[in-house]
């Protein structure tokens, strides 16, 4: 039975330890922490949560209200400039790095599916991990579009319709996310039932 539970902690760690590291990682070589930082001195308490991180999204104020951080009203003339590169920067690492969590999410399933005799059912566990990818470049590709527009001209260029998009692609991300880590667990949870049951009747 041991190396059934070794094999099914590597499984549910590995997305969780590539996911944490390459954000560690992204945040770290951009210096996004400032970013961060800057947030948490806006005046609102609900403008200080990043707009990729809100399941329940987000509009064209509270994009307004957060992105304010980057104008030299806000923040100074070169804080902002430092600032908006952080962001681009991020951005920009973050059009890779969904592949690479991604790929840590189908090679745990992979790890697990093998031992469970190729199921067709749990080839479906592909999907929600592919919605996510995809939400997450669309999310990324608009932010890094409309934050160009912003340093441009301003608040008043952000796009409604565009932040809109990225506030739905934001969700679906996030949704997407959790049920792909649930698909795993469950697949973990049948495999060691499996594997538990075989050795019973073994014995």
């Amino acid at each position: 039975m041991r190396p059934v539970l070794l094999r099914s902690l590597i499984a549910f760690l590995l997305p969780m330890v590539v996911f944490l590291a390459g954000a560690g990682v992204m945040i770290g070589a951009s210096g996004h922490l400032q970013v961060s930082r800057q947030l948490n001195l806006l005046p609102g308490q609900m403008d200080r949560e990043p707009l990729n991180q809100r399941l329940s999204g987000y509009d064209l104020e509270t994009a307004r209200r957060q992105w304010s951080i980057f104008t030299p009203e806000a923040s100074g003339e070169l804080r902002a400039k430092e600032l908006r590169r952080s962001e681009k920067l991020i951005l920009q690492f973050d059009l890779v790095f969904p592949l690479i969590y991604g790929a840590s999410f189908l090679f745990s399933y992979g790890l697990i599916w093998t031992r469970v005799g190729r199921p067709r059912a749990a080839r479906w566990m592909v999907l929600p991990v592919a919605v996510t990818v995809v939400a997450d470049w669309t999310e990324n590709v608009i932010h890094l579009h409309q934050l160009q527009r912003h340093a441009a001209g301003g608040a008043e260029a952000l796009q409604r319709e565009w932040m809109q998009v990225a506030s739905l692609a934001t969700t679906l991300k996030l949704t997407c996310f959790a049920v792909s880590g649930l698909a795993g667990l469950i697949l973990i949870g049948w495999f060691i039932f499996k594997s538990a049951r075989l050795l019973r009747s073994v014995r």
